[in-house]
C-alpha cells in the first residue's frame, strides 16, 4: 500500500437529511444529521430555494415523530440528547419540544426520560396532538397551543403511519414489526393530479433503523409511463407542485418533463458542515403572534 493511502482520512459520510413541508405555506424544515451526533435545522423557503442555515444541537431527533406546523412557523420534535440529563431541574435525557425553526430552543417542553413514545403532530397552528404523557417542564409551558389528550393520541411504534396519511400518501402494502403496522408501499399524486410518486422500502428502513434508501419512482398517471427512478431518504411533491428530494448529503430537484428526458437539479449541498454552537435570537425564544 502507498504512503498516501495509509495516511488518508476516512471520507466522512455525508449527513443524513429528513424534510418537513408546511401545508399551508412555502416553508420547509430540514434536518441534517451528522457529523457524529450533532443535528442542525434548516429553514427551506421553497418559493425561491433560499436556506436559513440554523442552529446545531448534540443530539439525534426521531425523524418520525417531528412535524411542521400548517404555516412553518413552529417546529416539534423528540430528541435524546448526548449530554448528561439534568434531572434535577426537571429534565431527563429525552423529551419532546416545540420550537421556532431553524432553532431548537424550546418554547414548550415535555421530559420523557425513555424513547417509547415522544414527538407529536401539529392538527392545526394552535393544536398539537403530543404523544406522550405527563406534564410539560415548569420553565417551558406550552403557551398559546392547546394540546390534545395524550392518551388519546400516544402511539409507541412512532407517527409515520399517521403523518403519512394526513401528508396524502395512500398505503399500499404494510409490513408488521412487533405489534406495529408501518406503511412500507405508498403513493401520492401530484397536486395538479398527472403525475404519481411511489414509495417503496418505507418499513424496512423504519424498522431496521439503518440508513437504507427508499426506492422512489415517478410515473404519468393517464399513460403509466415510467418518468423517473430513483433512491432517497425523502421524496415529496412541494408546495409548487415539483418533485423534490434528499439523497447523498444533498437536497435535489427533478425536473419531469417528458417525452424528454427529466432534468436533475443540486439546490443545496450539505457534506461539508461543521458543528458550530449558536446562540438563538430573542425572537426564537418567543411564540409567533
Amino acid at each position: 500500500m502507498a504512503p498516501a493511502e495509509e495516511n488518508a482520512v476516512p471520507k466522512r459520510p455525508p449527513p443524513r437529511l429528513a424534510v418537513y413541508l408546511a401545508r399551508d405555506a412555502p416553508i420547509g424544515v430540514i434536518l441534517s444529521r451528522g457529523p457524529t451526533k450533532w443535528t442542525r435545522m434548516i429553514l427551506w423557503h421553497t418559493h425561491s430555494d433560499k436556506l436559513e442555515l440554523g442552529q446545531w444541537i448534540k443530539g439525534v431527533p426521531d425523524v418520525d415523530r417531528c412535524d411542521i406546523s400548517p404555516l412553518g412557523r413552529l417546529f416539534v420534535y423528540f430528541m435524546k440528547s448526548h449530554k448528561a440529563p439534568s434531572v434535577v431541574i426537571g429534565y431527563s435525557d429525552s423529551w419532546t419540544a416545540v420550537s421556532r425553526p431553524p432553532y431548537w430552543t424550546a418554547l414548550a417542553l415535555w421530559p420523557l426520560g425513555h424513547t417509547w413514545f415522544g414527538g407529536g403532530r401539529f392538527v392545526d397552528n394552535r393544536t398539537l396532538a403530543l404523544n406522550q404523557s405527563g406534564t410539560h417542564h415548569p420553565d417551558h409551558p406550552p403557551g398559546p397551543l392547546r394540546v390534545v389528550d395524550a392518551e388519546a393520541n400516544a402511539f409507541e411504534g412512532g407517527l409515520l403511519p399517521q403523518l403519512s396519511e394526513r401528508n396524502g400518501w395512500r398505503t399500499r402494502e404494510s409490513a408488521k414489526f412487533g405489534s406495529f403496522q408501518y406503511p412500507d408501499h405508498a403513493e401520492k399524486p401530484c397536486r395538479r393530479g398527472e403525475k404519481l410518486l411511489s414509495a417503496c422500502g418505507l418499513a424496512r428502513r423504519q424498522i431496521e433503523l439503518a440508513r437504507l434508501p427508499v426506492v422512489y419512482e415517478a410515473t404519468d398517471i393517464k399513460s403509466g409511463a415510467e418518468l423517473l427512478t430513483f433512491e432517497a431518504e425523502w421524496a415529496e411533491w412541494d408546495q409548487h407542485n415539483r418533485l423534490v428530494y434528499a439523497a447523498e448529503g444533498s437536497l435535489w430537484h427533478a425536473e419531469l418533463r417528458p417525452p424528454k428526458e427529466p432534468v436533475i437539479y443540486k439546490i443545496a449541498d450539505f457534506r461539508d458542515q461543521t458543528p458550530e454552537p449558536t446562540e438563538s435570537p430573542n425572537w426564537a425564544r418567543k411564540w409567533p403572534i
